[in-house]
């Protein structure tokens, strides 16, 4: 059985939350008497012949006959034929010859657990109605006449170990959204796929100290009532969404067998990491590649398609629905610092019901099979409508003042005789600039020279790129001013970038950008692709003398465009950034007359990717 806990689930036949509950809630107390256990009060009665067999069959009875205390629901004949009877026990013998353990096999746990709760619970006319934990982890609607909808036939029969009520008909069992991914199975339309990736990382823990010990035989305890956990690495920690716990209530979007094979053919490419780990500088084991290129591809398919009604509380209550929120969303506040505007929706859908007359629906919920699930509703999806912009493919900025950023400083002396590193030194905007709302964060940082003989630079590292994704390369710079209004350092800055990464076979290309955007040229050079650019060298020993041709604006909070280029391997999760841009800020004087600042004010530096372009090429080379 699973750990009792106080349930808040849903009701079923109804999209209703149920409030939650503690094990004595709402119940007259009962004292419990000497006579016959609830074994002996379920096998003398005729009528009940049929639960009895079951019981005999799956070892029930036994259990039934112990001081442990039970609450017993049992459906009378009429309803639970004598042919119901030898489904059940045609099933448990079934599954105990392949081998599968008793708290698994599914006559227990969907009929006779589903029949069975901890603890003695009586009802009176008064008391009112709740949630009843059974010893499947269920919940089942209680009130002073039924059972999750079935009516008592007799109620409050007290045995010695517990309280037994018969009813009209059997309780039905309803799956939670776990056990609805297991079992849509085959064809297009099937949830093969999705299951074979939950359950590689689904784990059943026994914790003994919690479990309700019966007699030592051979040596070896045994256990009366055997407490688990279960724990999913997916579910519990990477989507935050358990799916298997009776605990929570949720609606999830589930792909296909066709929606998540569509999915994954474009994913795969996003995921692509160097492939030699012999390099010395490569941080990636051959078993940490082939462990990414596993998992990310098929996670970020399913990434954020889970609501928890605790956090998206008009669901199921009949209310307009604007929007949902996954788990993995942010909060509002958070929005703009993580997402660069406090628009940014990620891992958050509008209008998920919206239909339009004559326009294809882009409603997650739309056009979807929905079922009803013991803990919430289940919507299987066979056209997925729940884009990567909206998930996992997002900018990637990176503050030129945070530690993680930067990597390192440099200077290239002109002459020999003269030295100095640079210096980069953090600001933060003031609230009454004009600037200050357009400014991550309100921060940004000054990259200055110490002598204006000396070319400064500075490196900077990425994380997170993702392989084969066209992005646009933005280096955004902010006025002097916004730190002081009275700065007289006002004169355009020129800078020359290079980017850095690693190739496929764990060693370094480079792509210096030095004119001026083309928009009629595309390049591919070695492993780095670039496009919209005229001269590009890959050297590592660039030339310096050649003119800088990339200005910022000294005016405005200005997001430079230095191009658009596509890296051969992701570094999503590493922590070695294995891609970094150089900046390199040169003037050659500063004397009277100068036209150009020595002087780099840096808010960010910017990857943007370009997503209708991106799917083209990986479906056009597919």
């Amino acid at each position: 059985m699973k750990k009792i806990t106080c349930l808040s689930g849903l009701a079923i036949a109804f999209v209703l939350l149920f409030s939650s509950c503690s094990d004595k809630d709402h119940f007259d107390s009962v004292v419990m008497g000497d006579g016959a256990t609830l074994w002996e009060n379920i096998n003398s009665d005729g009528e009940l012949s049929n639960f009895a067999a079951v019981l005999e069959a799956t070892g029930y009875a036994s259990r039934l006959a112990t001081s442990q205390v039970f609450t017993v629901f049992a459906p009378v004949n009429e309803k639970f034929t004598a042919t119901d009877r030898d489904k059940i026990i045609a099933l448990y013998n079934a599954e105990k010859a392949a081998g599968v353990k008793e708290d698994k096999n599914t006559a227990i746990t969907e009929f006779v657990q589903n029949h069975i709760a901890l603890y003695n619970y009586t009802v009176s006319d008064v008391m009112q109605a709740t949630s009843l934990r059974m010893m499947n982890g269920k919940g089942s609607w209680f009130t002073p006449n039924s059972l999750q909808g079935v009516e008592f036939q007799k109620k409050n029969i007290l045995a010695s170990n517990g309280v037994l009520y018969t009813l009209r008909d059997k309780v039905q069992y309803y799956q939670n959204i776990y056990e609805y991914i297991k079992n849509e199975k085959g064809g297009d339309k099937g949830l093969d796929s999705l299951y074979n990736f939950l359950y590689h990382y689904h784990f059943t823990t026994f914790i003994p100290e919690e479990s309700v010990k019966g007699e030592i035989v051979d040596g070896k305890q045994q256990y009366l009532d055997s407490v688990t956990t279960v724990n999913n690495e997916i579910l519990d920690e990477w989507i935050k969404a358990k799916l298997d716990s009776e605990d929570s209530s949720y609606y999830a979007v589930l792909p296909t067998n066709k929606a998540w094979k569509e999915q994954y053919d474009v994913n795969k490419y996003f995921f692509k990491y160097v492939r030699n780990s012999q390099s010395p500088d490569s941080v990636v084991s051959s078993e940490l590649r082939d462990s990414f290129e596993y998992i990310l591809p098929r996670y970020n398919i399913i990434a954020g398609a889970q609501f928890s009604r605790t956090n998206n509380e008009k669901l199921g209550t009949g209310e307009r629905v604007d929007s949902v929120k996954s788990p993995l969303a942010v909060s509002y506040g958070y929005r703009k610092l993580r997402y660069g505007s406090f628009d940014k929706r990620v891992y958050e859908y509008m209008s998920p019901y919206e239909v339009k007359l004559g326009v294809p629906s882009t409603g997650i919920f739309v056009d979807t099979d929905s079922s009803m699930c013991s803990n919430g509703v289940a919507f299987k999806a066979n056209e997925w409508k729940i884009k990567r912009e909206n998930t996992f493919l997002q900018d990637l900025s990176m503050e030129a003042e945070a530690n993680a950023t930067l990597d390192s400083l440099y200077y290239v002396g002109r002459n020999p005789a003269v030295s100095g590193r640079p210096k980069l030194i953090s600001r933060d905007a003031k609230s009454s600039s004009p600037f200050y709302d357009d400014i991550m964060g309100h921060t940004f940082c000054k990259l200055e020279s110490n002598n204006p003989a000396n070319m400064s630079g500075a490196l900077f590292n990425f994380t997170d790129v993702l392989s084969n994704v066209w992005y646009d390369l933005y280096v955004c710079t902010v006025p002097s001013t916004a730190y002081n209004k009275d700065d007289t350092d006002i004169l355009p800055t020129r800078i020359q970038c290079t980017i850095y990464c690693k190739n496929p076979e764990g060693l370094q290309d480079s792509i210096e950008f030095k004119t001026a955007f083309d928009p009629s040229k595309t390049y591919g050079l070695g492993s780095i692709k670039v496009e919209d650019f005229g001269e590009i060298s890959i050297d590592d020993d660039y030339t310096r003398n050649k003119p800088y041709s990339y200005e910022t604006d000294p005016t405005q909070v200005h997001k430079l465009r230095i191009g658009r280029i596509k890296f051969p391997t992701c570094t999503w999760g590493l922590p070695d950034p294995m891609v970094k841009l150089r900046v390199e800020v040169n003037v050659l004087t500063t004397s009277v007359g100068a036209t150009k600042s020595n002087m780099l004010y840096l808010d960010r530096i910017l990857l943007s990717p370009v997503i209708d372009k991106t799917i083209e090429d990986i479906k056009n080379n597919q």
